[in-house]
Parts: C-alpha cells; sequence; structure tokens
C-alpha cells in the first residue's frame, strides 16, 4: 500500500464514519411562544418571540414556517418570522402587523417546525383584533361577506361501479382523504348519473368569523365537494335504488378540529361568495391512525374547518431533520439561542476518532513492514 492510497483510505474512512454519525442526528424539536397571546389595534403592530428547541434525539436542522399566511393576508394581517432555519435551539422574533381595515376579533397564527419524517405539527398563537378607537364622525361601515378564494383542487372522472379516491393537500401540510364508495351515483335533477366528474377542493377565508353558537372557535379555511364543476345542495350522492349514500372523508387532525357546514353562496369563476353557516358536523376522531373521519357528507357543499381552542395545546413536536418545505404558552424562554448536543454526541465523536486513530496506525504499520 503506497503512501497515496493510505492517505486517500484514511479520507475515506473519516467521511464514512462522519456521515454515518451526523446522519444519525435525528430528533424532534417543539416550538414555544413567549405568550399565548397578542392584542394589537387596527393599524398597530406587535411582537412576540417563539423558541424552536430539542425534545429528543440528536441536533439536526430545523424549518420554522408560517402555515395560514394566506389566509391571514385576506384579512390584512401580515406575520414575518425573524429566523426560519437553523439547528435547535434557536429563538427568533414574530412580528405581526393589523391593517387599519382588519376586523375586530380572533385570528390563529399557524407555525410548523418540518422535517423529513415525513411529519408537520402545528403551533398556535392567537391574535386578538380589538375595536378601534370611537371616532367623533359615525360612518357607516361596508358591507362585506364571506370570500372563498381557492388554494388546492384535485379532480378526477368517476365511474360509480368502481368509486374513486381523492387525497389534497391543505396548506398547512395536512391531506384530507375523500373515498367515493364503489355504487356511488349522482342524482343531478331528474337525471341520475353513473359517470361524472368529481373535484375536492380547498379554500382560504376571508371576512368570516365563528358561528355565534361557536364564537371561541377559530376559523381556519375552507374545503367542498364539486360534481361536474358544481357546489349545490341540489345535487345527491346516491346508490342504486335513490337512498343517498354518504362518501368517507378523513383529515389529519386531532380531537380538537371540527367542522360547519355552509350554504347559500355563490360560485364566481373559482371562488365561492356570501353564504352562512348552517349547522355543525360530525367527526369522530381515530385514535389509530390519527386523523378526524366523518361519514354522513352525502352532497358536494362548502364546509369550514375551525379549531377549538380549549383542546389546542401550547407545544408541538416536529422532526428536526432537514426539509425543502414545499399554541402554546411555555414556561420560560431563553434570550439565547445555544447550540445543544446530546452525550451520545459526544460518545459518538470519540468513538470515531478513536476508530480513525486505529486505521491510520494498522497503515503505518503495514508501510512499514513493506520497507
Amino acid at each position: 500500500m503506497n503512501a497515496k492510497s493510505a492517505a486517500m483510505l484514511t479520507i475515506f474512512s473519516f467521511v464514512l464514519l462522519s456521515t454515518v454519525s451526523f446522519a444519525s442526528g435525528i430528533g424532534t424539536s417543539k416550538i414555544t411562544f413567549s405568550s399565548a397571546n397578542l392584542t394589537i389595534a387596527p393599524g398597530a403592530a406587535g411582537t412576540v418571540s417563539y423558541t424552536v428547541s430539542l425534545t429528543s434525539g440528536k441536533v439536526w436542522g430545523t424549518n420554522t414556517n408560517l402555515v395560514n399566511s394566506a389566509n391571514l393576508s385576506n384579512e390584512g394581517i401580515n406575520v414575518s418570522l425573524s429566523k426560519t432555519y437553523s439547528d435547535p435551539n434557536y429563538t427568533g422574533v414574530m412580528t405581526i402587523k393589523v391593517s387599519s381595515a382588519t376586523k375586530p376579533g380572533r385570528y390563529a397564527v399557524l407555525l410548523n417546525a418540518t422535517g423529513d419524517d415525513p411529519s408537520v405539527t402545528n403551533a398556535l398563537f392567537t391574535v386578538f383584533v380589538k375595536t378601534s378607537a370611537v371616532n367623533t364622525t359615525t360612518t357607516v361601515p361596508p358591507t362585506t361577506v364571506p370570500a372563498f378564494s381557492l388554494y388546492n383542487s384535485t379532480t378526477k372522472a368517476v365511474n360509480a361501479t368502481k368509486g374513486a379516491r381523492f387525497s389534497l393537500m391543505a396548506m398547512d401540510g395536512k391531506l384530507i382523504n375523500v373515498t367515493v364508495p364503489a355504487g356511488t351515483y349522482v342524482e343531478m335533477g331528474n337525471k341520475t348519473l353513473s359517470s361524472y366528474n368529481f373535484t375536492l377542493a380547498i379554500y382560504t377565508i376571508s371576512n368570516l368569523s365563528a358561528p355565534s353558537s361557536a364564537s371561541k372557535d377559530i376559523v381556519t379555511y375552507g374545503f367542498a365537494y364539486l360534481v361536474n364543476g358544481l357546489i349545490s345542495p341540489a345535487i345527491s350522492f346516491v346508490n342504486a335504488t335513490g337512498a343517498d349514500m354518504p362518501l368517507i372523508t378523513t383529515a389529519q387532525y386531532n380531537s380538537s378540529w371540527t367542522s360547519w357546514t355552509f350554504l347559500g353562496g355563490k360560485q364566481v369563476n373559482t371562488s365561492y361568495i356570501g353564504g352562512s353557516y348552517k349547522f355543525a358536523d360530525v367527526w369522530t376522531y381515530n385514535s389509530t391512525a390519527e386523523d378526524i373521519v366523518n361519514t354522513q357528507f352525502f352532497k358536494p357543499v362548502m364546509w369550514v374547518f375551525m379549531i377549538k381552542p380549549s383542546n389546542v395545546t401550547t407545544t408541538s413536536t416536529a422532526p428536526t431533520t432537514v426539509s425543502t418545505i414545499p399554541t402554546t404558552t411555555p414556561t420560560t424562554i431563553s434570550t439565547t439561542a445555544p447550540y445543544t448536543s446530546s452525550n451520545n454526541s459526544s460518545t459518538d465523536y470519540y468513538a470515531a476518532a478513536i476508530i480513525i486513530i486505529l486505521i491510520a496506525a494498522v497503515i503505518a504499520y503495514a508501510m512499514r513492514r513493506k520497507k
């Protein structure tokens, strides 16, 4: 073995051992805030600090993302994060700017930490926009109506005898799955269709607060079924005898999530304008699959997903591996973001160093014998 080969072997051994050591550095992290909520006046801004910290495993890169920026922007709320990527632990400042036109109410800011586990878990922060100072001049506020803007959709042709399955990712990285069972026909007017186009669509929402009977719930986003491009309660999914045939809908959320049926709006191009809440929907939490399930929807209409704050915790966990990217009161927040590593990591480094030294010694011995 010549000197060049020995050097290459040493370098290769170092790279291999280093790669194994760092690749094993996959852990879980949590996002915490310095306060659970913030009250801001229209036209003003506020800040809150957040910390991404390691909860288990080894240090690795973590992305922090703002999930519902489109929804917030529609309401005149702009959110920015001072730091979105690093190895935990790290801290940042979230700046929230509220426009003078934003209506008073409760708004959700959703952050998540992403990795390639794959898994995305939300951390919820609540913003209360308070009523503006009373003016001496009385003006009539402009009339606003709820507006749903298309965010994402998927469409397939369905054969009633075969059925179909749909899956669509929402803006928070969670999947909504819909199964159209075999034997599902469409009753439309005086016709029964055995073949039709089915669309699963997700919408961002503006000018909509929670229903009065669930005023503390937080509005997140809307989703709808469409048949041949139409949202209408006059259309039904039925079986071969004409009886209602509910579809099976699942969503990757915990039991704090629910929805309300929303009717009476009109389709305008790809948007849905107007309408009102009609009734709360019934979802069942499946602890095995860790999702919520509905088996009652049998019409292509609009629904609004909501979160019940009383069931939302203030800590979020997510894998801390590198990702390309597509609420909650902590006890104390550190003012610095120290780099931390587990004892296991140090042990790995020492072991790697010893192995490299042994390899070098073997190479040196072999070269001496050759001489």
